[in-house]
């Protein structure tokens, strides 16, 4: 215990990186050598766990194994000691110091660093509700082909006219009933045309309640399939809450690759300056991308583009990742860049048309040129709710031999249905980029 208080005596409140390396090396040893003395002080595996983490940040490196046993030694660590190791230094990018902090002060509420993991139960209803979300809701039956009884009907009424006639006619005329008159046996076809009329009118009427009673079974069946759909899919409330978490997972990732200070995103005042995100539904890639109706009219897609923007006074960082909504996972593919305000080109938001499907399917035939095909349709799983004139709102950020688009917003140009995610803050990081350019001037691309 004693060589922790002397490494955090040396480290003078200051973060691990923030030393010269021999005077780190110095510190490192005395805690490997008070760890390995002694495999269950807990406080040194803790502090040597940051030291690494907060390294690993700076150089943008993953965790070895022999951090990850540190990290886990340190869950052993009483409250008092985890309270003198965070008010001793402060490393918010360190998920060992952060773990230390919530032991310290439970009360607190934890920032972007903390972040509220599902457990496995919990992942797995998410995966299985999000799945009933983006699959096609039961379909109510077709109404049925009832059989007309107008075609029986005016045959009957012919036999019985026929039927009269001769009759009339055999009552008036004597030698009407000769063998060789056609009256007798035209009498006997209009009866037979009569009883076979009527018989046929008798079965239509019992298809069509046999029709009828099918259908109505039919329709009872689908009402209680789709009493189950809406019981296994998840509240508007609960995809919201799944997507904050997700995007926090993401705030941190953005950090780690960008290798950004939280203490950069203060201003001189003391004020944070919280993270932009920029996100809508990803654009197709193999038809991959589904858009869905929830019951409450929102619209939500299968996968999201992720946009996350950092501002710090001097520059800009900048990620792009695609978020699985249904898994809650990001994407392999991750894009990192950094600018200061005066490198950008343009920051824009522009709407363009999507093609539908009728197009598409034009344009593959008329063999178009591949700049007409770049624009792909999202698949709707209601067919219902496809729009008809379907246009694209698109996030855009340029700068020297780089470019970041992020479509925000799918909407009908003949309806006032909107596909925008609730979560997404376009408007406000278009005004802080803008801001920020103007606030540069001239000398932002001298700045740093």
């Amino acid at each position: 215990m004693v060589f922790v208080e002397y490494a955090l005596a040396d480290l003078q409140g200051k973060r691990p990186r923030d030393h010269p390396d021999g005077h780190l090396g110095r510190v490192r040893t005395r805690l490997d050598n008070a760890y390995s003395d002694d495999p269950a002080l807990s406080c040194a595996a803790a502090l040597l766990a940051i030291i690494d983490e907060d390294l690993n940040h700076l150089h943008r490196q993953e965790p070895e194994l022999y951090t990850k046993r540190l990290s886990a030694a340190a869950d052993t660590i009483s409250t008092e000691r985890a309270r003198m190791i965070v008010e001793s230094i402060t490393v918010d990018e360190s998920p060992t110091w952060l773990k230390l902090e919530r032991l310290a002060n439970p009360g607190r509420p934890g920032g972007t660093g903390e972040l509220a993991l599902l457990n496995d139960d919990e992942q797995r209803d998410r995966e299985r509700r999000m799945r009933t979300l983006f699959s096609p809701p039961p379909r109510e039956p077709a109404p049925p082909y009832r059989l007309s009884h107008s075609t029986p009907v005016l045959g009957l009424c012919v036999a019985l006219a026929t039927l009269a006639i001769t009759l009339l006619v055999l009552g008036q005329v004597a030698h009407a009933w000769s063998p060789f008159s056609p009256l007798p046996y035209v009498m006997v076809l209009a009866i037979g045309g009569t009883i076979c009329c009527a018989g046929w009118i008798v079965a239509t009427a019992i298809r069509n309640a046999a029709i009828e009673r099918r259908y109505d079974t039919e329709v009872r069946e689908q009402e209680q399939r789709y009493r189950g759909y809406l019981d296994q899919l998840p509240t508007a409330d609960q995809i919201d809450r799944w997507l904050r978490g997700d995007l926090a997972v993401i705030q941190q990732r953005a950090l780690d690759r960008l290798g950004i200070l939280r203490g950069e995103l203060v201003t001189g005042t003391g004020r944070y300056i919280s993270p932009f995100v920029i996100m809508g539904p990803e654009e197709q890639r193999s038809s991959r991308t589904k858009m869905a109706q929830h019951p409450n009219g929102r619209f939500f897609a299968s996968r999201y583009g992720v946009f996350v923007l950092f501002m710090t006074e001097r520059k800009l960082g900048a990620y792009r990742t695609t978020l699985d909504a249904i898994t809650g996972r990001r994407e392999a593919a991750e894009q990192t860049s950094e600018y200061r305000y005066g490198d950008i080109v343009s920051v824009s938001v522009r709407t363009v048309p999507l093609p539908t499907s009728r197009e598409k399917t034009a344009s593959k035939a008329k063999q178009a040129e591949p700049e007409q095909n770049k624009e792909e349709d999202y698949t709707f799983v209601d067919a219902d709710s496809t729009p008809t004139t379907p246009l694209a709102e698109r996030f855009t950020l340029i700068v020297p031999s780089d470019r970041f688009d992020v479509t925000t917003t799918i909407r009908d140009e003949n309806s006032a249905k909107d596909y925008r995610i609730q979560l997404s803050q376009t408007d406000r990081a278009l005004a802080a980029i803008r801001r920020n350019i103007l606030a540069a001037g001239p000398a932002g691309r001298r700045a740093v």
